[in-house]
């Protein structure tokens, strides 16, 4: 189902995110980084929760370092 693909765009939700997909292995024996770009999207649930998230007042900070 991946051929031909040079990117992957992986959308893990709850307990997949501690899955390390980039360290699967493709049927050639290689692992999944060395075939493809791979890179990470928070799934549906997550932007629901964040965006139902009370957001505390903070005070304003300006800092230079």
């Amino acid at each position: 189902m991946l051929q031909g693909a040079e990117e992957l765009c992986i959308i893990p939700d709850d307990g997949l995110w501690e899955v390390p997909f980039q360290a699967l292995q493709t049927s050639t024996g290689h692992y999944a980084l060395e075939d493809y770009a791979i890179r990470y999207a928070p799934s549906l649930s997550v932007l629901t929760a964040l965006a139902n998230r009370q957001q505390p007042i903070a005070a304003s900070l300006l800092a230079f370092g």
